[in-house]
């Protein structure tokens, strides 16, 4: 099955930073920070599944780490990085 989802990166963005709680509840299984390093999460022995933009360090990290890849492009080489992915077999 193919799926190719195209949403505005910046409509996203926005509502989320204009919430006045949280989208999730927070359980002992969600953490929301402003920022992480994505290389220590994705090295993370509970990590199954990276869903990304297809940028190509996020992308470089994901194959790195041997984690299945699912990518919501949005622009520019992020439609070529979700077909190589797909050509590759690794998302």
């Amino acid at each position: 099955m193919r799926l190719l989802l195209v949403i505005p990166q910046q409509t996203i963005r926005s509502k989320f930073q204009n919430l006045s709680s949280s989208p999730v509840d927070n359980s002992s299984r969600t953490l929301i920070v402003p920022w992480i390093e994505q290389q220590r999460v994705l090295a993370h022995s509970s990590v199954r599944l990276f869903i990304g933009h297809g940028g190509l360090n996020s992308v470089g990290e994901a194959i790195y780490a041997h984690i299945p890849i699912i990518i919501v492009p949005g622009f520019a080489d992020q439609l070529i990085m979700a077909a190589k992915i797909m050509e590759a077999k690794i998302g």
